[in-house]
């Protein structure tokens, strides 16, 4: 989950904790890995409850355009 709240991380942990879910899937049988990008007003509680983990995109306020884009740019590297 993308979130302004969540943990502020370099490129070199995203690609590592991208890397750790493509092997954990490869283990356990599961098919995909997903991110999750706020509304305006951010996540609800229960996708807070839910989500293995969160991620700051930003310090900067983003809108979702600009977050997919930031996000496509780290998932390439």
């Amino acid at each position: 989950m993308l979130d302004e709240r969540g943990q502020d991380i370099g490129s070199e942990q995203m690609a590592e904790l991208v890397g750790d879910a493509g092997n954990t899937a490869r283990n356990f049988g599961a098919s995909r890995l997903s991110f999750c990008i706020g509304g305006p007003y951010g996540h609800g509680r229960k996708m807070r409850e839910r989500a293995n983990l969160s991620i700051k995109s930003s310090s900067l306020v983003l809108n979702h355009q600009i977050t997919l884009l930031v996000l496509m740019e780290q998932l390439y590297r």
